[in-house]
């Protein structure tokens, strides 16, 4: 009874708590919006209706009251999904028993339920690749990363400036002494180019890393943690829209998060043992993240580090496999930096406005908070949302596994580390600067929830603690629809141009960007012109720089010319006859 009365009072304040956030919006709310529409806040009007279109305050004020009705509902429909976890302790517990038995049986044969489950993850993976991101670089990074790798199957590594180069600026492109080449590190495009080599599409790359994913992460983690937990925070990986959308895209995440895998499991095994193998692979996968994502690879890298320095700096084999292993992958990444820069110390993106101007900020103290607190915030929306809590609290007890609180602590590394990055990543698929910490904030969370071997074993603090891990798994698949169909919705936005100059069957032309495209997260012109290396291709992507568009037609006499505008109010573009 007195746990009743506990959970009773929890309720009734988390009641309170949203209607007192009705309160608030009722005296306030409209004079909030009134002032982000004259003001021309796009961030809190963007919240309300999600288009960039030139909409009336009263559509405004309309959509938000709709909205602050509809996430009342969905927060007291929350808080009642809570009333099951204190009254029906019977039923949760069978069905607890149930799922250590299955997980059992599972694992009897456990490399066939892990392989059966990577061909279900390869199956989902290629199918959102093709039908909901339709195949398409959704960003400005993506393309970058296969224009990389096109080069190199071209036999360069950059093209040359066209004199009216002005016209195809793109966002992460460089003009450096007459060449024109990505900015990025040069590890995923390599493997987008091997894998190309190897005859496998770029779009297929990801989903297959993505289901290679599973049993690398089984293979590693059950070194820490009961095959069980390691199953089941595999389960809760899958789930989440964040790890699947992201393992569909041209992003480079996966891949790090693979190597990173490797890295941890060879870094722990390696230094204890002073093996010199292991420290060779920990550093050939420490190599492949630092190529990939060089920042994230530090940021996941550090713990391990320090471990190493701290307990076993005097074994001196694991240190020189270490060095053997990285040594290789640095000097490639090196001499890219001496190929595109003509120094070898030097990045693509050094000197360059629109990386330099991320990091350390005057506003970093509240443009970093903002973002770190959104991220954190977006990461419980992409994932299982019991998830993020219950790592925390896995982390605060000390009876954990001998290594929880060394792995976990890639998480707070990588928050820590991009605070001082003050961007929000783009278009993305949830916290993407944090994906490298999935595995690391699952396995704490699952064996919060799944420790115990029957349901009798466990305090009433724990069977709350699966009671919320098994609701945001339940929960995890319509929201993870959602967020899927609202990437696709993006994405056929974004691709609107590449699909009108198809259906006008526009060949031996110069298509002028005047605009953006898409209404929920809008492609700038900057992101448009994509000519893959080349200026003789069938269509040419310039951007519309008005009357003095001239010189680009006068450069290229023999083509049809015609500018591209989108309009968001009905989320379809058009092309516009010039020559």
């Amino acid at each position: 009874m007195r746990s009743h009365r506990r959970f009773w009072t929890v309720v009734s304040l988390l009641v309170a708590a949203v209607l007192a956030f009705d309160a608030a919006y009722f005296a306030f709310g409209h004079a909030f919006v009134t002032r982000a529409f004259e003001r021309g806040t796009r961030a809190a009007l963007r919240a309300i209706i999600p288009s960039w279109a030139a909409i009336p305050l009263p559509d405004y004020l309309a959509a938000a009251d709709r909205l602050a009705v509809v996430y009342s509902l969905i927060a007291l429909a929350l808080i009642a999904m809570l009333i099951p976890g204190a009254y029906a302790q019977g039923a949760i517990g069978r069905v607890y028993d149930r799922l250590v038995r299955t997980c059992g049986a599972a694992l009897t044969r456990p490399w066939l339920s892990v392989g059966a489950l990577a061909a279900g993850t390869f199956l989902v993976l290629a199918w959102m690749a093709t039908r909901v991101l339709l195949r398409f670089p959704n960003s400005g990074d993506e393309y970058c990363y296969l224009l990389q790798a096109r080069l190199w199957l071209d036999g360069r590594a950059w093209y040359a400036e066209h004199p009216l180069q002005p016209f195809f600026d793109f966002l992460h492109v460089r003009v450096f002494d007459g060449r024109v080449f990505p900015v990025f590190p040069p590890g995923w495009p390599a493997i987008i180019f091997a894998a190309a080599l190897a005859g496998i599409p770029a779009w297929l790359v990801n989903p297959i890393l993505g289901a290679l994913a599973v049993p690398v992460f089984f293979a590693v983690a059950r070194r820490w943690y009961e095959p069980r937990v390691v199953l089941m925070a595999i389960v809760a990986m899958l789930l989440s829209a964040f790890f699947l959308l992201n393992s569909a895209s041209y992003y480079a995440h996966t891949f790090t998060l693979l190597v990173t895998l490797v890295f941890a499991a060879a870094a722990l095994a390696g230094s204890d043992g002073n093996s010199f193998m292991l420290g060779l692979l920990a550093g050939a996968s420490f190599g492949a993240a630092f190529a990939a994502r060089f920042f994230t690879a530090l940021m996941c890298g550090l713990p391990f580090g320090v471990y190493h320095l701290r307990r076993n700096a005097r074994h001196w084999r694991f240190a020189l496999g270490f060095a053997a292993g990285v040594a290789p992958i640095l000097v490639a990444f090196l001499w890219h930096n001496q190929g595109l820069m003509g120094r070898w110390g030097v990045l693509p993106m050094n000197g360059f406005e629109n990386y330099d101007t991320r990091w350390f900020q005057d506003n970093l103290l509240t443009r970093g908070t903002d973002l770190m607190l959104t991220n954190l915030w977006d990461w419980i929306l992409w994932t299982p949302a019991a998830v993020l809590p219950l790592y925390a609290i896995a982390m605060a007890d000390r009876t954990g596994p001998p290594r929880q609180r060394l792995l976990g602590s890639v998480f707070p590394c990588l928050v820590a580390g991009y605070y001082f990055y003050v961007d929000d990543g783009g278009n993305r698929y949830g916290p993407r600067y944090y994906f490298e910490a999935l595995p690391f904030v699952m396995l704490p969370a699952a064996w919060l929830a799944m420790k115990e071997a029957s349901w009798r074993e466990k305090t009433n603090r724990a069977r709350w603690y699966f009671y919320l891990f098994a609701l945001s798994l339940a929960l995890a698949l319509p929201i993870g629809a959602w967020h899927t169909w609202v990437a696709g919705t993006i994405t056929y936005e974004r691709s609107d141009l590449s699909r009108v100059v198809d259906e006008g069957r526009v060949s031996q032309a110069i298509v002028f960007v005047a605009t953006p495209t898409g209404t929920r997260w809008r492609m700038d012109a900057h992101d448009h012109t994509r000519n893959w290396g080349r200026y003789d291709g069938s269509v040419l992507f310039a951007l519309d720089r008005g009357d003095d568009n001239v010189r680009l037609m006068d450069a290229y006499p023999g083509r049809a010319c015609y500018r591209y505008t989108y309009d968001p109010v009905t989320s379809r573009g058009r092309l516009e006859k010039l020559r």
